[in-house]
């Protein structure tokens, strides 16, 4: 039974991120849940969140609880195993949240949303069709800041690809491909 328990921690554990990210499902489901509860700042860029409810902690917790009774299932007494799978599981958990918090601190959005519109970016991570992918944007600071974004039109952006900064929908950039707009252009010159 309790073997069947931890089989069933380590699937759900690399499922649900393997879904999110290689097949893009479950889009914005990741970050839905994710409770900033009894966290400790250190004052600088730290954070130590140790309530970690965000999904990927959830995920990584089934993981290294179910692997942790998998590989010490026969040397030790299972209610201990539950007990020390439970604390090690915990503290991966706190920390993978702890780290995502910080590199989303050092993100550096400028408070001006209005500087960003219509503005030209640049691709910095591969916007997938109808999926999530980063634009870096120079900004009047001399400074490059990157924002998630989408395709107005679904389709994929590659990495590198300039594209034109049309709105803001929620945390994400709606962007369009400067060579999707001059297709459009010449196909409108042709017609007249």
């Amino acid at each position: 039974m309790f073997q069947t328990i931890c089989i069933a921690c380590v699937i759900i554990g690399l499922l649900i991120p393997f879904c999110s990210i290689v097949l893009n499902l479950f889009d914005g489901f990741v970050d839905f849940l994710d409770i900033d509860v009894f966290q400790l700042d250190f004052g600088g860029d730290w954070c130590f969140d140790f309530l970690p409810l965000s999904v990927n902690s959830l995920c990584l917790w089934s993981l290294i609880f179910g692997c942790f009774g998998m590989i010490f299932q026969n040397r030790l007494p299972v209610w201990l195993l539950v007990v020390l799978g439970l604390l090690v599981g915990y503290i991966f958990a706190v920390a993978l949240q702890s780290v995502v918090k910080r590199l989303k601190k050092v993100e550096n959005f400028p408070s001006d949303r209005d500087e960003i519109l219509l503005r030209k970016g640049k691709v910095s991570n591969r916007i997938p069709d109808n999926g999530v992918g980063a634009v870096s944007i120079l900004v009047s600071t001399g400074s490059n800041v990157s924002y998630p974004a989408k395709s107005s039109d679904g389709m994929a952006i590659e990495q590198d690809k300039e594209v034109d900064i049309l709105r803001f929908e929620g945390d994400y950039i709606i962007v369009e491909s400067t060579d999707h707009l001059e297709e459009k252009y010449h196909k409108m010159s042709d017609v007249q």
